[in-house]
This record gives C-alpha cells, structure tokens and sequence, in this order.
C-alpha cells in the first residue's frame, strides 16, 4: 500500500490507503516501480509508476550508513547505559 498512516494505530483498517499493489515475493525489499491499483476510497486516477530518487545504499552496505555507524559508538560506549541508567 501507498498510504498515510494513521498515528496512533498505524497498518490499521485506519491508515488512508491511496494505491495498493499485490507484491511477488521477489519485490518485498522495496516498492515495485509499476502494477499499483488506485483505492476507491481516497486514490486518484491514474495510479503512480515510482522510480529510485536520491542516495541508495549498496547491497551489503546496509550496516556501514552513519546511522548504524553512530549507534555502534553510543552502544560500544555506554552512552545508552549512561542516559538511560
């Protein structure tokens, strides 16, 4: 689904559903450029065909990101024991 979700019950019958698309095994990692359907509910004709923007982390690349990078240092040390006691 391409949705808005709701804030306090997100992935519910909630969230506002604008385009949804039946997902092959193969294409769960991340959106498929094409195949989605409009939702009657709140979806405008026609239906968006998605492409890759912006900074793309290589295959086994993932844990390398600064994000991952600054989470190691805080836990390697102890800045999470430190703040939370």
């Amino acid at each position: 689904f391409l949705s808005e979700a709701d804030e306090d019950q997100p992935g519910t019958d909630k969230d506002e559903d604008y385009y949804q698309h039946k997902s092959m095994v193969h294409e769960e990692s991340e959106p498929p450029p094409s195949g989605w359907v409009t939702c009657q509910n709140a979806g405008l004709d026609p239906p968006p065909v998605l492409r890759k923007s912006g900074l793309m982390v290589p295959s086994g690349e993932e844990f390398n990101t600064l994000e991952h990078q600054l989470a190691k240092w805080a836990i390697d040390n102890g800045i999470i024991e430190l703040v939370l006691g």
